[in-house]
């Protein structure tokens, strides 16, 4: 049994913080004779699973609830969370875009009075244009990638295994990136396929379907097989490098409808 000093210190959080989650009935705390508060080692774990879930951005309110969920339950809200701060770091990520192009171009002019659209009606529509250029980018980008699959499956057909896995594995390196920039808001330097198909399967990001992660792995497999062996074009099978250009058609196709979306 710890008392609120000592646990205040362990947490480093103040005692008027503590004390306040025991009012609240977040934390059950057992009191002494002298109605004093004392911490067990359940109460303890419940002020760290809480200080978690506060870390997460959940408010006292919600980690009220969640504390008292199964744990099924539990992974569902972190799920829904996940998608709302995906959809908060999109909003951020056309903000800034937004704001760089006024940096880049100048204010706009203010629209003409006899204009039959309010202010707010004006800024909406230059932010779907700018948003719209930056789509455009992506798409661009992605068309290219097509392209050199497209390339890749030519050589496989003439017996270039070796040429057409390199190839394949260049474009879903890149797609990968493509993919985790997109979710992040942010430019995406990693290009090691085990690190980013990992990121894509903590956060979930084919859905609860563990099938396209399963996949992704099959075909960085096969790329780091035709890298490691010798005559590669003799020992590798035309049906498993076909399969990786398959899978890393579906990837840049799942990446188009999700940003064309």
């Amino acid at each position: 049994m710890k008392k609120v000093n000592e646990v205040s210190r362990l947490a480093g959080v103040s005692r008027r913080t503590l004390q306040y989650y025991d009012d609240e009935g977040v934390i059950k705390v057992k009191r002494t004779k002298n109605n004093y508060r004392m911490y067990d080692q359940m109460a303890l774990r419940k002020l760290w699973e809480l200080m978690i879930y506060k870390e997460m951005g959940w408010d006292l309110k919600c980690i009220k609830q969640i504390l008292r969920m199964t744990e099924d339950k539990r992974d569902k809200w972190m799920y829904l969370k996940i998608r709302k701060n995906r959809n908060e770091i999109l909003k951020l990520q056309q903000q800034n875009e937004f704001i760089m192009w006024i940096a880049e171009n100048g204010m706009p002019p203010i629209p003409e009075e006899n204009n039959d659209k309010t202010y707010l009606e004006q800024i909406s529509l230059l932010k779907n244009r700018v948003s719209s250029r930056r789509n455009e980018n992506y798409i661009s980008d992605i068309n290219q990638l097509r392209k050199r699959l497209d390339e890749a499956y030519q050589q496989l057909q003439l017996g270039q295994l070796r040429y057409a896995i390199y190839d394949t594995e260049q474009v879903m390196k890149k797609a990968m990136k493509m993919l985790i920039e997109w979710g992040n808001g942010e430019e995406w330097d990693e290009d090691n396929l085990m690190t980013n198909i990992k990121i894509c399967e903590r956060r979930k990001e084919f859905g609860m379907e563990s099938g396209m992660i399963q996949k992704l792995n099959k075909v960085r497999c096969i790329c780091e097989y035709a890298k490691e062996i010798f005559e590669a074009d003799k020992l590798l099978d035309y049906d498993k490098v076909r399969f990786a250009i398959m899978q890393t058609k579906d990837l840049l196709n799942y990446i188009e409808k999700k940003i064309t979306v």
